[in-house]
């Protein structure tokens, strides 16, 4: 992408804080200067980063972010019901069974279902950004 581009656009929204910047990102980039290309074989390395480890907590802190962000993201661009896909979503993921044997996954679920009803409040916006 061109820096040009990226700017021209805002580039990323600070309300967004983890996950979805780039869908939202993608498709201001495609309303102002036209169509997009994803190219599979390309790669993004991280300079010194590595992935954060796969405990309850950290799980749960992601997941209540991404549920946030998807709900403000998915208002942003006007999709419909973006609450409500995204509560029904959390829902589901509640009552799946595999909640019984990981408290990863326990943990995890139960703070994406708090991110999404967090959203009523504030729509989602970032809390970062402020």
């Amino acid at each position: 992408m061109r820096r040009t581009d990226f700017e021209a656009v805002g580039g990323f929204d600070p309300k967004i804080f983890l996950y979805h910047e780039d869908d939202d990102l993608s498709r201001r980039l495609r309303a102002e200067r036209g169509p997009i290309m994803f190219i599979r074989e390309a790669l993004v390395q991280h300079r010194g980063g590595e992935s954060s480890p796969r405990d309850a907590e950290i799980s749960a802190l992601k997941a209540y972010h991404m549920a946030r962000s998807r709900v403000y993201a998915t208002r942003k661009h006007g999709r419909p019901t973006p609450f409500a896909s995204a509560l029904f979503s959390a829902t589901k993921d509640l009552l799946a069974l595999d909640m019984l044997w990981s408290a990863r996954r326990r943990a995890k679920n139960w703070a994406y279902f708090k991110g999404v009803v967090s959203t009523l409040r504030d729509g989602g916006e970032s809390k970062v950004a402020k």
